[in-house]
């Protein structure tokens, strides 16, 4: 009982000192407003990490997030405006990273052989690579060790990962796994041929599927492998889709091509079934949805843009003057574009906000890119180059093949993927 007395009167001497400090400075009840939305995405935050089961009434509430003051951002340009009449709401915020340190020192890498290692699917998991073909889950460590393997049945696998989960789907067949390390959580399968599925920390999985009579089908299995969401495209053509991992909403990009190429971008309920939200990209070919956090990023082919739940465009990066090539975006928000501008390479990597963080020129057009954790990886030619946002110090290591691939592991290591095997660098 006194344990609990304490505590409720720090709490009380917690919000007495809040009061007073808000007073005493004097500043605009646009600080409250910046509060009440951090903590709300703070709980978001702790409810997706701790697979906290929330009412619909306590989401809706949580969601509805107050348009906050804008932080202040040093020497970051802003990204392009959007029309007034749409209401701002900052993005998740922007995660600072360190800078890589002038370092003289030599790299060494460990060689992998691997057979047609091009054609597997790869990506970061905890603190290890998977590696993924029809018959096979591969795992290794940064320095290039096996750590278990497990046989899988998957024609064309399609591989996302997020929080402690991973799932493989069989692209243009029906069969969807979902696993826990080397544990098979579930096997289901789809109504049709599957062309996308994405993963959410929650476990949760949303699938795009090819269906008789229809333009396409979305559906979501949670992670008991029960479906919880299902609609159905009779009149335009699904691109993608994504699921949030807080409120379980449901992003898909729709395209219409009767009149040239016309897209638009659908929130759905998952819990209800309706469409909340709907934001039209006219002239535009969305081919990427992808929740950062609760925003949701917006990739086409000539413009990228970040979009509340309640579908109203928060900020956006047009690409219409330059070409956009390729892109890799990580959880914390940051995305790393590939463009051309008039026969110039240019490796641009954006904020959370959509701002430049920095914009890199590159002597030749890299092959490959990759973002994680503060640093980039990509190539050119057969050099492999690690360096911080910033792009000023850079660690090269030079390979001996033709790379077809590169993933950032850490600071200082990372994969690259030849025809024929694997290299983990240490810088």
């Amino acid at each position: 009982m006194k344990k609990k007395g304490r505590v409720i009167l720090a709490i009380l001497m917690l919000f007495a000192v809040c009061v007073f400090a808000v007073f005493a400075s004097g500043i605009k009840i646009g600080f409250i407003e910046n509060y009440t939305y951090n903590f709300k995405m703070n709980i978001l935050g702790l409810v997706r990490h701790f697979n906290i089961e929330l009412s619909e009434q306590t989401i809706e509430f949580l969601q509805d997030l107050p348009s906050p003051e804008p932080a202040q951002v040093t020497n970051e340009p802003l990204p392009t405006p959007v029309e007034s009449n749409i209401e701002t709401v900052e993005d998740i915020p922007d995660v600072e990273f360190e800078d890589i340190a002038p370092d003289e020192s030599k790299s060494h890498n460990t060689p992998v052989a691997i057979e047609s290692a091009y054609t597997y699917k790869y990506s970061q998991y905890r603190d290890y690579i998977l590696c993924v073909n029809e018959t096979s889950v591969l795992a290794y460590n940064r320095s290039g060790k096996s750590l278990w393997a497990i046989g899988i049945h998957m024609s064309d696998p399609i591989l996302s990962v997020s929080g402690n989960y991973y799932m493989i789907a069989e692209r243009g067949g029906r069969k969807i796994a979902l696993f826990d390390g080397k544990k098979q959580v579930f096997q289901t399968e789809a109504d049709g041929e599957i062309k996308t599925a994405e993963l959410s920390e929650n476990g949760d999985i949303v699938v795009v599927s090819d269906k008789e009579y229809y333009k396409g089908a979305v559906i979501v299995i949670n992670r008991k492998g029960d479906k919880v969401f299902s609609w159905n495209s009779g009149h335009d053509s699904i691109i993608d889709a994504d699921i949030a991992s807080g409120s379980r909403r449901v992003a898909v990009s729709f395209l219409n091509t009767e009149i040239g190429a016309n897209s638009r971008v659908e929130i759905f309920n998952i819990s209800n079934g309706k469409s909340e939200a709907k934001t039209s990209f006219d002239g535009s070919i969305v081919y990427d949805v992808d929740f950062l956090g609760e925003v949701l990023n917006v990739f086409a082919d000539d413009k990228v843009c970040g979009v509340s739940q309640r579908g109203k465009i928060l900020w956006e990066k047009i690409y219409t003057e330059r070409e956009l090539l390729h892109h890799r975006a990580e959880d914390s928000g940051y995305k790393l574009m590939l463009v051309e501008n008039n026969n110039v390479s240019e490796i641009e990597i954006l904020t959370g906000r959509g701002g430049q963080k920095s914009l890199i020129t590159a002597e030749k057009m890299p092959d490959c890119i990759d973002i994680r954790s503060g640093r980039i990886a990509y190539n050119i030619g057969r050099d492999l180059i690690l360096s911080g946002f910033s792009g000023r110090h850079k660690k090269i290591h030079t390979c001996p093949r033709e790379i077809r691939d590169v993933y950032v592991m850490d600071n200082d290591h990372a994969m690259v993927v030849y025809s024929s095997g694997l290299d983990f660098i240490d810088f």
